[in-house]
């Protein structure tokens, strides 16, 4: 019909428009990130996943009522979802089929999904594009009356910027169904399968862990200049085991109760102290008690931190060495990259020396030794330890000493290529032979490391039954600050 006619060029005009126009808008996005960086698009990973519509009409074929047809999809507020193996998706994807973005509100995350054969039945091959408005515009302004929208995100640690805010108040969280609910009802229906949860990037967070010795304020001097040097938000815990005293145990006539709230603020104001000295007045400071370790890990995990700053002694006492310092055991157990800090550390790395298994792991260490490595214009040098295989390996009839040795450098340079770096002409990449702590800590007194960089385990044969053994051994003997990356959840 004329109508239908006149509708398709329409949409045609307005698709044409919306596709050039995301265009320009990550043509900007990226000219902005080399203009503040430095640095190439290409180098910083700035490309294009892909580009998906959610109010668009597509002419497609689908089945209905038994028999194939053309008919015109129109998905208003949702998106494809076509299954693994159909011709219209692009040859990158065709495997694992369409690739599907529900966003979250401002406040909270997004998911990635991909289309099913169950959507494309179902549905018309289509899927929900967000969670879902569960107020009016309207009543979201009414709602938020009164509150300061823009500073209770602040405080979350998320940054907004809009024209008006009239426009942030209609977009506050309470306004949208919870994204993960929604999410979990299409993977369930089986018109989407979840791939991953994504939360957003921009907010760096540092949390610095004090008792308030020498070895704590090595922490949070070196966690505050990190925290400045990186444009990242800094938090301070600060751990008192003696609460933990029960009141059975307390000497005749002292309270728990009565002196509990004294020793809290005693830490508090003694951890704020310390942030002050380090020129980060005003630092949220964070006070649990129970056993130190447990209690740093569970408030990094709750402040969702990027990197967990602990302080380490420079050489420790025999008696740290046989039973283990706090940070050795937080190194254990915890989820994100913990730095230990050997000094009171002002000024930037200059070096930093990765060592590196070539574990699964190992892609984890690099980026991370990378991203420090930019933000101070570091050197970085890599190694790789090939560590002697057991008797048994070596004297049988198939093993072959240079094939072995082969092998190694191929997969290094296998990693280095993944990761972007191996054109870097500016990264050395160094093999040694031998025991992986001992090599890694004469490299780095040799090159004069001020920073190792490096995973949770050896790759050793038999160090993969002490887990951390070469961490642990890094840690005591190294006399330098460490970053040590594990491998997540």
């Amino acid at each position: 019909s004329d109508e239908a006619q006149r509708y398709l060029a329409a949409m045609r005009c307005a698709a044409n428009y919306a596709f050039s126009n995301r265009q320009m808008m990550g043509h900007r996005v990226r000219e902005t990130f080399e203009e503040v960086l430095g640095q190439s698009a290409q180098r910083l990973g700035l490309r294009l996943v892909y580009d998906v519509a959610h109010n668009i009409a597509k002419i497609e074929t689908h089945r209905v009522n038994g028999a194939e047809k053309k008919v015109c999809v129109h998905r208003k507020g949702a998106t494809r979802a076509f299954p693994p193996g159909h011709p219209e998706i692009p040859a990158i994807y065709k495997k694992v089929g369409q690739p599907i973005f529900i966003p979250g509100d401002m406040g909270r995350y997004s998911y990635v999904l991909v289309g099913t054969e169950g959507a494309f039945n179902e549905t018309f091959g289509s899927t929900c594009h967000g969670a879902g408005r569960m107020m009016s515009r309207k009543q979201a302004k009414r709602t938020a009356k009164g509150r300061s929208i823009v500073r209770e995100l602040e405080d979350r640690g998320i940054l907004i910027r809009a024209a008006s805010r009239a426009t942030v108040d209609e977009e506050i969280s309470e306004a949208y169904k919870d994204v993960k609910d929604v999410v979990q009802v299409v993977h369930e229906a089986g018109i989407g399968k979840m791939v991953a949860q994504l939360k957003p990037m921009g907010v760096l967070k540092i949390l610095a862990a004090t008792d308030v010795s020498e070895d704590g304020s090595n922490a949070v001097v070196t966690g505050a200049a990190c925290a400045a040097r990186l444009e990242a938000e800094l938090e301070v815990v600060t751990v008192v085991e003696m609460l933990l005293l029960p009141p059975a145990y307390a000497p005749p006539g002292l309270e728990p109760s009565e002196f509990e709230p004294e020793v809290v603020a005693e830490a508090r104001a003694k951890a704020e102290g310390e942030a002050k000295l380090a020129g980060a007045e005003g630092t949220t400071v964070h006070v649990r008690n129970g056993f130190a370790a447990p209690a740093i890990v569970r408030v990094a995990e709750e402040r969702e931190a990027d990197l967990l700053v602990v302080g380490g002694h420079p050489q420790p006492a025999i008696a740290r060495t046989l039973v283990g310092t706090t940070a050795e055991r937080v190194v254990r157990i915890a989820h994100v990259p913990v730095l230990v800090a050997t000094a009171q550390r002002t000024e930037s790395f200059r070096r930093i020396l990765v060592a590196l298994d070539l574990s699964d792991q190992s892609r984890k260490v690099l980026e991370a030794a990378r991203s420090i490595a930019e933000a101070d214009k570091a050197d970085l040098r890599v190694l790789y330890v090939l560590e002697p295989l057991p008797m048994m390996i070596t004297e049988a009839a198939l093993y072959d000493e240079a094939e072995h040795r082969r092998h190694a450098r191929e997969q290094l340079e296998a990693l280095l290529e993944d990761v972007g770096m191996i054109a870097d002409t500016t990264l050395e990449a160094r093999m040694h032979e031998g025991d992986s702590g001992h090599e890694i800590l004469e490299e780095a007194q040799a090159w004069d490391a001020d920073l190792i960089a490096m995973g949770t385990h050896g790759f050793g044969f038999f160090d993969r039954l002490l887990v951390g053994s070469t961490s642990m051994y890094v840690l005591r003997h190294g006399h330098r600050a460490t970053l040590v990356v594990p491998p997540g959840r």
